[in-house]
């Protein structure tokens, strides 16, 4: 029973994600049609963007079809959508859109190859080479089917970065119950399952980050004689695969090198004095090999030390402008913001969700003061949620920092999004559950899961109900399935969305009704 759990729990995961995907309308993701433009360049051109001189790289279907669809941004980055959230387009009384058929027929050759503008994103060409393997499998098909069909690889991403979340739960957890509730904290992130349905980039380094943070945990307390064991190697290469494979897809990935450095550095404290000089000489000559390879320098994208800074605040004086905006903007971010920025979560569930964090900010520190008195701060389980603490930790300040050189350049902040920072999302969802259960009576603590992974469902659907709401009329039903089934492939249109969405609630029941029995057979 316990097995059969996470694999309910992961099947509602996909099929909320395939809703997601099929409701959404096209263009609508983050940066989804410039994540496209570069599937389709890579598909069409047969080669990748990144690190070329190539002028124009969005192709004419796509650009016609933005244009006709209200997303074709003018020079200032704005479109109908942008400050108007609602803006929606016309609709007709029937399932087919006033502009679809003539979408449609933009499918041929010339429209394909002609590329008219620059704006496709210019990122490592991993997930753009991947996501064009299922563009060109469809590549007959119009450009509905070949978006939506793109849209399927971030579905099977997020899927593998879920199970992955619970594998590392198996790392700090001892009872079934805490593993499942982090990872559906996790799979039921309004935000985190918005973005995890488009086109994007992002959901491969997403998954990318979660595996090195799985294989550090699994690595930072093997004897160095036993790294050689066939088990140990296979999360040891893991990890330089991860690291391979991010690199090969957004060059942020350097910020997991403190990550891997700071996970040896806790695995000091349970070595003996032979394998902490063995350590620590392995540590040193990693950086003594990265700072020959770099000569002591770092790259920071977007920032060129040689020219005059444009920014007018001292870097104490940004760092608490940002604090600020972390709270009044990021966060609420974090949870959901959709249509083009312009539309966030009711206000009282911001607030719900900002008192929450409160609440397990208190119970956090109690867990730490419970620890530091019982002197138990070293043991492996407290030094891998140490480690949790300080990776969330250090990936937010290095985006910060990295926000504060790009103004010293351009005199203005890229914008920090909630969205960024979803490749720690493990070690965020991790230590809201920490510091409740921290709050929490022993014998009532499976109670308190219940409850909260009641709340994040209902939490979850507002997110869905907020996002689609902003594009379609919900209610009659027949109203909404027409308004949602236009600019879709005939697998969402009407029927396919009404079948997608029973399938997903049909598997979060069952997932619901099973895990309320958890306490049966867990005295087995």
């Amino acid at each position: 029973m316990k097995k059969i759990l996470i694999v309910l729990l992961l099947l509602a995961h996909f099929l909320k994600q395939l809703f997601w995907l099929g409701v959404i309308p096209i263009w609508h993701f983050p940066d989804e049609e410039q994540h496209f433009a570069n599937v389709a360049f890579q598909a069409e051109k047969g080669f990748s963007l990144k690190g070329t001189q190539v002028k124009n790289d969005v192709n004419q279907e796509i650009d016609i079809s933005s244009e006709l669809l209200g997303t074709k941004r003018d020079q200032r980055g704005i479109n109908k959508f942008t400050y108007h959230p609602e803006f929606k387009i016309p609709y007709l009384k029937e399932e087919t859109g006033l502009h679809e058929k003539e979408i449609t027929n933009l499918n041929n050759q010339e429209n394909r190859q002609t590329m008219v503008k620059k704006e496709a994103a210019r990122y490592d060409p991993a997930y753009y080479f991947l996501d064009s393997l299922i563009y060109k499998f469809f590549y007959q098909d119009d450009l509905f089917v070949r978006v939506f069909s793109s849209r399927f690889l971030s579905v099977i991403l997020s899927t593998l970065t879920v199970f992955i979340v619970y594998l590392i739960s198996k790392e700090i957890f001892k009872k079934e119950y805490f593993r499942l509730a982090l990872t559906f904290l996790v799979a039921f992130q309004p935000m985190f399952s918005f973005v995890s349905a488009g086109v994007s980039s992002d959901n491969l380094f997403n998954l990318v980050f979660t595996l090195i943070i799985y294989a550090c945990l699994k690595l930072m307390f093997i004897k160095p004689k036993l790294l050689i064991k066939k088990e140990n190697l296979f999360y040891f290469f893991l990890l330089i695969l991860s690291l391979f494979i991010g690199l090969k897809t957004k060059k942020q990935i350097i910020i997991a090198l403190p990550i891997i450095f700071l996970s040896f550095l806790l695995s000091l404290f349970k070595r003996n004095k032979k394998a902490r000089k063995i350590s620590i000489g392995i540590i040193a000559s990693g950086v003594i090999i990265y700072l020959i390879a770099t000569q002591g320098k770092i790259d920071i994208p977007e920032y060129n030390p040689g020219e005059s800074s444009k920014l007018a605040e001292n870097l104490w004086q940004y760092l608490l402008w940002h604090l600020q905006h972390t709270v009044a903007e990021t966060i609420p971010w974090y949870w959901g913001v959709f249509n083009w920025l312009g539309v966030t979560l009711p206000r009282w569930v911001n607030q719900v969700q900002a008192r929450l964090l409160i609440i397990s900010s208190l119970g956090l520190l109690i867990f730490f003061l419970k620890q530091i008195k019982s002197r138990k701060l070293k043991s492996p389980k407290n030094l891998k949620i140490f480690f949790l603490l300080v990776a969330a930790a250090i990936y937010y300040f290095a985006i910060i920092f990295w926000d504060y050189f790009f103004r010293q350049s351009h005199g203005f902040s890229f914008g920090i999004q909630g969205r960024y920072f979803f490749p720690t999302i493990v070690s965020h969802m991790f230590f809201i559950l920490l510091g409740l259960l921290a709050l929490i009576p022993k014998k009532f603590k499976l109670l308190g899961v219940k409850i909260l992974m009641f709340w994040w469902f209902i939490f979850s659907l507002i997110g869905l109900k907020t996002a689609v709401s902003s594009y379609y009329q919900l209610w009659p039903i027949s109203v909404f399935l027409s308004q949602a089934s236009q600019y879709k492939p005939i697998v969402f249109k009407s029927a396919g969305l009404l079948i997608s969405f029973v399938a997903f609630i049909t598997a979060f029941l069952i997932f619901l009704f099973n895990f309320l029995r958890i306490k049966s057979f867990e005295k087995k």
